[in-house]
């Protein structure tokens, strides 16, 4: 992940993110969830500050952008390359200046954020920040699935082609 290794800002350097801890992972019931959040993350995380996966990328002329780290797991290994999640349904000015810095002018973004209304709004709000800086194209996964993780191969090499 790229953002902080520690408390403080973004970090230019593409450092990893700290590994999480025995404490961390994923709520396991509706009470968990409502307490504490979906997932747990290192203290002092900020995940508006992290482009999840942006460290792997070694100077991209695409990336393709999705809301969860589930989603890059599960492209990965369909041969999915340049995969990097915003970790929510939004995406922040932080996380808008590491993708555009990364990228540069003659940088694409893809978009293949989830199919629900949260999704929808994702892909129009970064259609519109985005393309103002650089080469942008939603795709619309809504006819195969929910979510980026949920489509099958030949789904991915339809959409993505």
């Amino acid at each position: 992940m790229l953002g902080q290794p520690d408390p403080g800002g973004p970090d230019p350097k593409k450092q990893l993110v700290r590994k999480g801890e025995k404490d961390q992972g994923e709520a396991i019931n509706d009470d968990q969830i409502e307490q504490e959040g979906k997932y747990k993350m290192p203290p002092n995380f900020v995940k508006s500050e992290v482009v999840y996966n942006l460290h792997c990328q070694k100077d991209p002329d695409r990336l393709i952008l999705v809301e969860s780290f589930l989603s890059v797991f599960q492209l990965y290994q369909n041969d999915v390359e340049n995969m990097v999640a915003l970790m929510g349904s939004s995406m922040s000015e932080q996380q808008e200046e590491l993708i555009v810095n990364t990228l540069g002018i003659n940088g694409k973004a893809i978009l293949l954020f989830d199919g629900d209304e949260d999704g929808q709004k994702c892909t129009r709000d970064c259609l519109t920040r985005l393309s103002e800086k650089l080469f942008v194209k939603a795709v619309d996964i809504a006819p195969y699935a929910k979510k980026p993780h949920r489509l099958d191969p030949e789904a991915i090499k339809k959409l993505l082609s």
